[in-house]
C-alpha cells in the first residue's frame, strides 16, 4: 500500500515482484499531493511480469478498491466497512482453514466472553428460580390453607379442586380466607373469588 507511484515507481514495484499493490490517494488534502490527483485507491495486481488495473483485490477476495478507500479513510470503521471485513476475513479464514481462535487475542476475548455470559446466567437463573420458586410456594400454601379451612368447616371438596391453584396467586390473602370462610362449599368459594377478583 503506498500513496506514490510517481517516478517510475510502479515498474519498480513490478520488477520486485508484488502480486498486489494499492495506490492509495486520501481524501483529506495535503500539501505533498499533486494537482490533479483525485482521491481513490487503485489497485494493480501483477500479471506476468506487468501490472494491470483491477476493480477488487485478489489477496482479500471481494474487497473492491471503493470499499477498500472508504474503509482507509474512515476516522472509526462504519458498520458496513466492518461487516465487508469480518465477510472477507470468514472467507480467507475458510480458504485457509482459520478462524478466530487461532488469533490469540479474540481466542482470549472470547473465553472472557464466554466465562462472563455464563456467569450472568447463572446468576440471573438463579434469582429468576428463587422467584419461581417463592411464588409457586406461596400459591400452594394458600391452596393448602384453603382446602383446611374448608375441611374445618365441614365442607366436602371434590378430588379436583383447586387443581390448579394459580387463581389465588394474584388475590390478597385476606380475600381469599374471608371468602373460605363465608361460602358454604367449593362452588361458591370459587364464585365469591370471582367476585374478589373484579
Amino acid at each position: 500500500n503506498t500513496t506514490d507511484v510517481r517516478r517510475g515507481k510502479l515498474k519498480l514495484y513490478e520488477s520486485w515482484g508484488f502480486p498486489e499493490l494499492w495506490v492509495e490517494v486520501p481524501d483529506r488534502e495535503s500539501p505533498s499531493r499533486p494537482t490533479g490527483l483525485r482521491p481513490g485507491l487503485t489497485i494493480h495486481l501483477l500479471e506476468g511480469d506487468a501490472y494491470r488495473i483491477s476493480p477488487a483485490s485478489r489477496a482479500f477476495p471481494g474487497w473492491r478498491a471503493v470499499d477498500i478507500h472508504a474503509a482507509l479513510n474512515e476516522f472509526a470503521l462504519s458498520e458496513r466497512s466492518l461487516a465487508l471485513a469480518e465477510g472477507i476475513g470468514r472467507l480467507l479464514g475458510a480458504r485457509d482453514g482459520t478462524g478466530p481462535d487461532d488469533d490469540p487475542m479474540l481466542r482470549s476475548l472470547r473465553a472472557e466472553s464466554r466465562a462472563e455470559g455464563w456467569a450472568e446466567g447463572r446468576t440471573k437463573g438463579k434469582a429468576e428460580g428463587i422467584a419461581e420458586g417463592e411464588a409457586k410456594g406461596r400459591t400452594n400454601s394458600r391452596a393448602t390453607m384453603v382446602r383446611e379451612l374448608l375441611l374445618a368447616r365441614g365442607i366436602e371438596l371434590s378430588e379436583g379442586f383447586l387443581a390448579d391453584p394459580s387463581a389465588l396467586a394474584e388475590l390478597p390473602e385476606s380475600a381469599i380466607v374471608a371468602a373460605a370462610l363465608a361460602c358454604d362449599g367449593e362452588r361458591d368459594f370459587l364464585l365469591r373469588l370471582g367476585r374478589g377478583q373484579s
